[in-house]
């Protein structure tokens, strides 16, 4: 499912000390600056991984600080080695053990090794330490979707979108919610918020289809649905364009053998 991915992007954007919305970003800030964090923060942002590496690997053979190992567990997880990155938010939670972003990064690189029982508590000290805490209710509700604690997982998403209500990310993982409790007229406003937020793209398109087949749309699910298939294919996605054909089959969306995008 996208959300497994999604999360990614929440990553990155506290990794740059802002939200995950393109207007009116709201949350908790990057920790206080290190030597290695000015000239990172850009690499990061290009995504110059072993740049991050290696210049928080320079300031922490002089000075280790949280914040340092923070940033190093950044370039470490983009980068691809999600068990550097942990032993490194393991230390900066032992230098720094009531910042909450800490607790929270590190809860998703847990969820990323599918450690979600440790994940969880994680995401829990960051509410101890910061009730109400926009991120952590983020990173939990990822977390209950991949446990499927669905109704879980809709309060959570609900929660952030109160302090960020034009994250596409999380309209998206809340329709995924909601359809899974079989409320998928309430999806479907979900999945269109997302899809006004980021454009057009094909898991929106394809969740918000499978809602409107289910609510008796069959008009405008075949319209998505076609569009997301072609969208598949542009993209050289197999696998998606192969499920939405797929659904369309088996659920006679489409009279025809197969949609032909063009």
């Amino acid at each position: 499912m996208r959300y497994a991915n999604r999360l990614l992007l929440f990553a990155f954007a506290l990794a740059l000390g802002l939200g995950l919305t393109s207007a009116g970003r709201a949350t908790a800030q990057t920790p206080a600056a290190s030597p290695c964090l000015p000239d990172t923060i850009e690499k990061l942002g290009r995504g110059d991984y072993a740049g991050v590496v290696a210049d928080c690997s320079a300031v922490i053979a002089e000075h280790p600080n949280a914040a340092a190992y923070l940033m190093r567990g950044r370039g470490y997880y983009f980068g691809g080695n999600p068990h550097a990155a942990l032993s490194d938010l393991d230390k900066a939670i032992d230098l720094a053990p009531n910042d909450p972003t800490n607790w929270t990064f590190r809860c998703q690189i847990k969820k990323q090794l599918r450690l979600f029982s440790a994940a969880l508590d994680d995401c829990e000290q960051a509410f101890k330490i910061a009730p109400g805490l926009p991120e952590a209710y983020f990173a939990r509700g990822t977390l209950y979707l991949n446990e499927n604690e669905f109704a879980k997982a809709l309060i959570d998403f609900s929660a952030y979108l109160k302090s960020n209500p034009n994250d596409a990310d999380s309209y998206y993982n809340r329709g995924l919610a909601e359809e899974n409790l079989s409320d998928c007229k309430d999806a479907i406003p979900d999945f269109t918020a997302e899809l006004r937020i980021e454009g057009d793209e094909p898991d929106g398109l394809f969740q918000r289809g499978r809602c409107e087949f289910k609510s008796g749309e069959k008009d405008a699910s075949k319209a998505d649905l076609v569009k997301a298939v072609v969208m598949y294919k542009n993209a050289g996605d197999t696998n998606g364009m192969n499920a939405v054909t797929t659904f369309m089959l088996n659920f006679g969306v489409t009279n025809t053998p197969t949609p032909q995008p063009g």
